[in-house]
């Protein structure tokens, strides 16, 4: 559980983003963003697909080599 009532944004990076997006429809509703970076993926076919009412950021470099794996 987290402790007091801020709003908490989660960032993912790498293969971190693969367990941010197994857990998103887990997460509580006070999470109000999700934000990954250099992510091999979330298991999710698209963001809608994560069943969160966070929003989900993401980002990568044009010279990224994790979208090829």
């Amino acid at each position: 559980a987290l402790p007091g009532r801020a709003r908490v944004s989660l960032f993912c990076h790498s293969y971190g983003s693969v367990v941010c997006g197994l857990a998103a429809d887990a997460l509580p509703g006070r999470v109000t963003d999700i934000a990954v970076a250099g992510s091999p993926g979330m298991r999710a076919e698209s963001a809608a697909r994560l069943d969160t009412s966070a929003r989900v950021w993401a980002m990568r470099d044009a010279d990224d080599w994790i979208q090829d794996v």
